[in-house]
C-alpha cells in the first residue's frame, strides 16, 4: 500500500516547478554528453572521463525525476481547514517548547507546512510525526509524539504568524 503524501495546492505546484527544473537540468546534461562524446579521443565514450561523469550525473538526475513523479502521483491535496484562531493550521508559525527528557528541553519556532518541509527553515511537514501531532491542536495544549522510539513532549506556546499574517 502506497502512503499518500498530504500537501496543499501550493505545495503541489512547487513540486511541479521542481520537476520542470529537474527535467531542464536533464536536457542540459544530455547536451553536455553529446558535446563530450564529439570532443572525445579514443575508440568510444568509455575512454572519455568527462562523458562517464556526465552519464553518471544523468542517471542520478533520471532517478531523481522518477522519484519525484512517483511522489507527485501519490499526493493528496489538503486545504487549509477553517479552524479557530487558537488551533494550529497549515502555514501557521508557532513557538513550541520541546521536552526531550529531564533537564533537556528547548523552545523553538516552527512552521507547519503541507508538503515535505525543510528542517533548515524549521518547517515541519504535516506528513511527519510531529506535524500530525500538532495539526489542529490548540495553543496551550501539550502533545506527545514519538521519534526513534522516544516519546517527546511538546507544549504549544503561542502563534507567531497565522496563515501568513503576523499576529
Amino acid at each position: 500500500m502506497t502512503v499518500k503524501l498530504r500537501m496543499t495546492k501550493q505545495g503541489l505546484e512547487n513540486q511541479y516547478q521542481k520537476l520542470v527544473k529537474l527535467e531542464q537540468e536533464a536536457r542540459e546534461l544530455d547536451k553536455a554528453m553529446t558535446r563530450a562524446c564529439h570532443n572525445s579521443s579514443g575508440d568510444g565514450p568509455h575512454d572519455n572521463a568527462e562523458f562517464e561523469d556526465l552519464l553518471r550525473q544523468a542517471n542520478m538526475k533520471a532517478k531523481e525525476i522518477q522519484n519525484l513523479k512517483e511522489e507527485i502521483n501519490n499526493i493528496e491535496i489538503i486545504e487549509n481547514l477553517e479552524m479557530t484562531e487558537d488551533c494550529v493550521n497549515i502555514d501557521d508559525i508557532i513557538d513550541a517548547n520541546f521536552i526531550f527528557g529531564p533537564d533537556d528541553e528547548e523552545e523553538m519556532t516552527i512552521q507547519l507546512v503541507g508538503g515535505t518541509g525543510n528542517s533548515l527553515n524549521n518547517q515541519i511537514s504535516i506528513n511527519s510525526p510531529l506535524g500530525q501531532a500538532i495539526y489542529g491542536k490548540k495553543i496551550g495544549d501539550t502533545i506527545f509524539y514519538e521519534v526513534s522510539q522516544n516519546k517527546v513532549e511538546v507544549s504549544l506556546l503561542r502563534k507567531v504568524k497565522t496563515k501568513g499574517r503576523v499576529k
